[in-house]
């Protein structure tokens, strides 16, 4: 090599440091922009009412004779807590309802697995674990129990290390 071949070198490999210089303080301001401007367009989202009706069912049936059939064909009747008469309980849109939030785990399009995910829970010792009928978009939602508030909710979500989501009924 000559003297001239080597300064060549020299001066490439100083050049490649500049161009990455460049490209780093290219991308550093691309980053403070996009990220100033995702917190200047961000609009908080409400939450809409629920406008439908759900219902909780009751599994107390064997596995031999739970067969999916449209949720359209569940009853609607309002049934008690305390008795195990009829198979779903109902929660229409009501001011008694509308104060309860469900802590649900899982959500179904059949019913045979959502008893299955329920039966599940059972096992693991939560013991108000229920199914919920939603009407209006024919999915079963398997729930850990009801709460009085969203707060109380949260915390029951926490406390149980549930990977589930909050739901107004």
């Amino acid at each position: 090599m000559t003297a001239n071949s080597k300064n060549n070198n020299h001066l490439e490999t100083s050049k490649s440091p500049k161009i990455v210089n460049r490209k780093l303080v290219f991308f550093l301001i691309c980053s403070i922009v996009f990220g100033s401007l995702s917190f200047v367009s961000y609009k908080p989202v409400e939450a809409s009412k629920n406008d439908y009706s759900v219902a909780i069912v009751n599994n107390s049936k064997t596995t031999l004779e739970i067969v999916d059939k449209p949720v359209s064909n569940l009853a609607t009747e309002k049934s008690n807590s305390n008795t195990d008469s009829s198979p779903i309980t109902v929660f229409n849109n009501t001011k008694a309802s509308e104060n309860q939030f469900a802590l649900i785990v899982g959500t179904y399009q059949e019913k045979y697995n959502a008893v299955i995910l329920e039966k599940e829970m059972k096992k693991r010792g939560f013991k108000h674990c229920s199914i919920i009928a939603n009407n209006n978009s024919n999915k079963y939602w398997v729930t850990v129990d009801f709460y009085k508030d969203k707060n109380e909710a949260e915390t029951a979500r926490e406390r149980f290390l549930i990977d589930g989501w909050i739901k107004q009924i």
